[in-house]
């Protein structure tokens, strides 16, 4: 039987590219997963687990390499890929069981959520010296209900 690719540099490099970028593509869905899986486990656990896994399995291809006839390594390879669509196809159920409130910590320690934050802050110390209010030491206007006996108060300028 012939070859599916021609046995030559170009089809080589066309096999190379097409495995880096179908590689580069699955990558970060694998670790998602991995996180998922593990969950309450820290995603970091989760990657340091599937790095070991990976350098395990090449350093047994590695050793295997030099102990196996050159064409079982297609073999194996095929195999592996299959076995690894199957288990994730039939045995692998994601199930979402992150708590909402670690999404919504997570989504405040965002940029554009401290961001915003700290543009209300501006907007309120501006309001409150527009007011002709009274302020805070550090700028801020004196919440309604408080007096100069409960505070520090610095009157606005």
């Amino acid at each position: 039987a012939a070859p599916p690719l021609p046995r030559s540099q170009a089809g080589l490099l066309l096999s190379l590219v097409v495995a880096g970028f179908a590689q580069g593509l699955t990558t970060p869905l694998v670790y998602e997963l991995a996180a998922e899986l593990l969950y309450p486990v820290k995603e970091g656990m989760s990657a340091g687990i599937l790095v070991l896994l990976l350098n395990a399995s090449c350093a047994l291809l590695i050793v295997g390499n030099d102990l196996l006839p050159p064409d079982a390594m297609n073999e194996i390879m095929t195999a592996t890929a299959a076995a690894c669509f199957i288990a994730v196809g039939l045995g692998v159920r994601e199930e979402y069981r992150r708590p909402v409130d670690a999404v919504a910590k997570r989504a405040s320690r965002s940029v554009p959520a401290q961001v915003a934050a700290r543009d209300a802050r501006h907007e309120a110390v501006a309001a409150g010296e527009e007011a002709g209010g009274e302020t805070l030491s550090g700028g801020a206007p004196v919440p309604s209900g408080l007096t100069h006996d409960t505070l520090s108060v610095a009157p606005s300028s």
